[in-house]
């Protein structure tokens, strides 16, 4: 197994734990910044995404204030996003769970598995906040 984790600021525009529908839609976007982000790590760690055989599991933490349920419309951001850059192998299972703090106060914290062409190894991969998206070019 590789392990790898990352860090990035907190993106300023997003609330970091909310409630309603205007949270539920900046927290999408956050979890598509937060793959996003993912993305340019994991590319230099498997010398490309085309090494990457299938998507496993993706977990995604949201930051949910009492009464929220909006975690599954939040983790959408995530799997979304999986599938556009991945096709069918970024379809993969998943868990959104709501928690009462994340560190660094962030919206949203994503846990991902992925399996590597050519190894039986999987590579996990952890952010845990999210900022300004880097740009897709460096993909």
């Amino acid at each position: 197994f590789f392990f790898f984790q990352a860090e990035d600021g907190i993106r300023d525009s997003v609330a970091s734990r909310g409630l309603g529908d205007v949270y539920k839609r900046q927290a999408y976007e956050c979890a598509q910044f937060c793959m996003l982000n993912m993305m340019v790590p994991l590319k230099e760690i498997v010398g490309g995404l085309d090494n990457i055989e299938k998507i496993i599991k993706v977990t995604v933490f949201v930051n949910s204030a009492p009464g929220f349920t909006g975690q599954p419309g939040v983790a959408n951001g995530a799997s979304d996003f999986l599938v556009k850059v991945f096709g069918d192998a970024g379809k993969h299972a998943r868990a959104a769970v709501g928690v009462a703090e994340l560190p660094l106060n962030s919206p949203v914290e994503i846990e991902l598995i992925a399996k590597v062409k050519g190894t039986k190894q999987k590579l996990i991969v952890h952010l845990f906040t999210i900022m300004k998206p880097v740009s897709y070019t460096h993909l």
